[in-house]
């Protein structure tokens, strides 16, 4: 998930007061600390996703064996579909805890706003754009477990837990290419 396209708005959207003039109080005290968490973990996902970007532009990259893929006649359609869960997994192993915690600080920054009558519209907006998968993204997951065990295992030794650039792994390895 590139959040990094959508930090920078999220954090905007955030750190405007989303109080009206007029209506301070203990409550609003409340909200406004938790609001200023979510901000945190928003600008914590942001330096987290830079690390990990860097870190993947310095993995070497898989190698993946063509002889395995031929003997197995596996459609390199669904080999890609595996690697790309495989490059989101490690990207979220490199993530850790990060986004987690952001998804955490919406919930309770929801739970409390809604305790004291406060609309927010944007909360959905901010996990639906960096808390949760796409949909794409849980169908790769899927084709990846479908895949034949040996396929499984030689993409999971070849990628290992390290985030890895996927378009140059897929062309490097010819997988863009209707043939073995």
């Amino acid at each position: 998930m590139d959040v990094n396209k959508y930090w920078f708005i999220i954090l905007f959207i955030l750190s405007n007061n989303c109080f009206s003039e007029g209506q301070v109080s203990k409550e609003n005290e409340v909200v406004e600390y938790i609001r200023l968490k979510v901000v945190s973990s928003v600008a914590e996902l942001g330096s987290v996703v830079k690390k990990c970007t860097d870190q993947e532009q310095e993995t070497l990259l898989p190698k993946i064996n063509q002889n395995i893929l031929i003997r197995s006649k596996v459609d390199k359609k669904l080999v890609i579909q595996g690697l790309i869960y495989l490059r989101n997994r490690n990207f979220e192993l490199c993530e850790g805890s990060s986004r987690i915690n952001l998804a955490y600080s919406l919930g309770t920054f929801r739970k409390i706003s809604t305790y004291y009558g406060i609309e927010y519209q944007d909360i959905d907006l901010i996990k639906n754009t960096l808390v949760y998968p796409e949909y794409q993204d849980i169908q790769a997951e899927i084709t990846f477990h479908n895949l034949p065990e040996n396929i499984k295992k030689h993409l999971l030794t070849a990628v290992g837990n390290s985030p890895f650039e996927l378009l140059k792994t897929i062309s490097e390895n010819k997988l863009f290419t209707t043939n073995y």
